[in-house]
């Protein structure tokens, strides 16, 4: 039915080219999956921005791993002036059920201008525009709400 995606990224229109960390860059071509949580996982990867965003968005374990433990680990990454942002998207289609994300990180230190969103989408034009939206940010305004839901 839908997919859940897990996206930490920056909030606002932001213009950026290339991939410039350590690793080799990547492009959307390129398809990195990760096992978290016994499930298979993409990690999206462009060069030029994209949505939501738009960003840049990279698959290089610098941004996106999974720890010995299990643990999953997303980060806003820079080097030199380029910004790259994490997003995984399961491969797996969930139906209804109870659907529960733990964070290690209080969302309340996270930068004013930092989403991380956690939501469930599908491109199916079926289910287009049927989200659950749970999103952490202070919405480029220091001290302002730090999260809203929507469905």
């Amino acid at each position: 039915m839908r997919k859940i995606l897990i996206i930490f990224l920056f909030i606002g229109l932001i213009t950026l080219s290339g991939c410039t960390s350590d690793a080799p860059a990547t492009s959307g071509d390129s398809t990195r999956m990760i096992q978290f949580s016994g499930y298979s996982w993409k990690v999206k990867s462009n060069l030029t921005p994209v949505g939501p965003g738009p960003n840049i968005f990279s698959n290089n374990t610098n941004n996106v791993r999974v720890d010995a433990a299990g643990h999953l680990h997303m980060k806003i990454t820079r080097e030199g002036n380029q910004w790259a942002c994490a997003e995984i998207i399961s491969e797996k289609n969930f139906g209804y059920g109870n659907y529960v994300f733990t964070l290690k990180t209080d969302p309340k230190v996270l930068d004013p201008e930092i989403v991380l969103g956690l939501f469930t989408w599908d491109d199916n034009p079926e289910f287009f525009h049927r989200e659950i939206d749970i999103e952490f940010s202070q919405w480029e305004i220091p001290g302002n709400k730090n999260a809203q839901y929507v469905v």
